[in-house]
This record gives C-alpha cells, structure tokens and sequence, in this order.
C-alpha cells in the first residue's frame, strides 16, 4: 500500500467510502498522480508536487488543494463550503460533487504546469 492508501484505511467505513470516491475521481483526472507527501500530509502528486490532499478531521473533512490561488478561483463554486486560506472543508453529509472535485484538480494541475515551464 501507499501513502494515501495507508491513511484511507486507518479511518472509519463511511469516511473510507468518502475518501476512496475522492480518490476516484483524483486517479481519472490525474492518470499519472503518485501518492506521497504534501507538507506532511498524504497527498496525491502531480510531477512530484503535491496536487491534492484530503484528510478527515474530528468535525469535518478537508481537502487541500496546496494552492490558496486554486481556492480562490472557484470560490464562487465553494460558497456552501467553510474555507480557509488553503483548505476546504464538509461533511458526509454534504459532500464536493464529482465536477467540483474535478475543477479543483484541473486548476492546481494547470498552475504546477505553469510553475515548471
């Protein structure tokens, strides 16, 4: 197993549920991600940097998509969602849509690319 995949199954059914649809949609958007480390997080990455993390914390869960930037452009998108200046955060009851997951991925993937030319 790896790194993310070691931390999806320390957690409860239904947040394993949860993390693995996430993962999901991560491993279709980002064929290529790699599982490692974001700022000591288990993260996905996308050309060995960290493009998604998604952590389940005692009253919500978090995704952090390593870029306030990427935050800030769809935030309109994220109005039903607590943020903060790098995260995202929900509930099992009301969880990201498949689309905005992927939105997120798509826009932090095209500022790493945009980084690295």
């Amino acid at each position: 197993m790896s790194t993310v995949d070691n931390y999806i199954a320390t957690l409860l059914p239904e947040e394993q549920i949860e993390l693995k649809r996430i993962q999901r949609i991560v491993l279709r958007v980002v064929p290529s991600a790699e599982q490692g480390l974001g700022y000591g997080m288990p993260a996905y990455l996308y050309r060995s940097k960290p493009v998604f993390s998604c952590l389940v914390n005692r009253k919500f869960i978090s995704i952090y998509p390593f870029s306030g930037k990427v935050i800030d452009k769809l935030r309109d998108r994220l109005s039903e969602f607590e943020l903060t200046t790098g995260s995202i955060h929900f509930s099992l009851k009301n969880t990201l849509c498949e689309d905005l997951v992927e939105e997120l991925l798509l826009a932090r993937m095209m500022e790493i690319d945009e980084k690295l030319r």
